[in-house]
This record gives C-alpha cells, structure tokens and sequence, in this order.
C-alpha cells in the first residue's frame, strides 16, 4: 500500500508539474487591451504570465501556449499548485485503488 501512494504521488506530480504545457488557454474574441495577464496549469492555474495579443480581429479565436519560462516573466502561485496536485493525486489514487480492487484476487472474499 506504501509503494501504491509513493507511485501515484510520483505520477500526480509529474502530471501536475507538465500541466502548464499540456492544457492550452483559447480566447475566443479580442480584449480591450492587448497586454493580458493569461493563467497555465491544471486542474487549477498556477502559472501566469504576460503576454501581447494580437489586435487583429482575424487571428481570433486563438489557442496560446505556455511560453519558455527564460523569455517571459512568469509567476508562480504554489497554494494552487499544491491544490492541483492535491486533485490529481486523489483522482489518481482511486483509479489505481479501483484498477487494483479488481485485478487482484482477494482470498477474504465470499464466494457463494
């Protein structure tokens, strides 16, 4: 059981950590100003960072990726990075609790 949290805690990790470059951020229409604010990570952001939009109306909708953290400023919110982690792992663990419930034979059960 010990080895199962460690593995999946591993897991939720990386995940959480790959988050930013794995979930896109779409905008469907311009905003009123072109320098905006645009948050990266799953289940909730936790990475923002500054990027110029482009003003004209035929880019739109645009799907923006997470820019190399070197070129642009990025901050970083570790309260909602734990929280996603906190998700995943959970949603994680009982995936794996469930896969593992019925690949294993228990001899504790009744068969009747």
């Amino acid at each position: 059981m010990k080895k199962i949290v460690i593995y999946t805690a591993i897991i939720a990790f990386i995940f959480t950590s790959l988050s930013p470059k794995i979930f896109l951020v779409y905008i469907e229409k311009p905003m009123n100003n072109s320098e905006q604010t645009i948050s990266f990570g799953g289940p909730i952001p936790f990475l923002k960072q500054k990027i110029q939009l482009s003003e004209n109306t035929k880019d739109y909708p645009l799907e923006i990726k997470l820019q190399p953290l070197k070129e642009t400023k990025t901050t970083f919110s570790f309260i909602p990075f734990l929280i996603s982690f906190i998700i995943s792992f959970i949603l994680l663990f009982s995936v794996a609790g469930l896969f593992l419930r019925f690949m294993t034979k228990s001899e504790n059960r009744d068969h009747k």
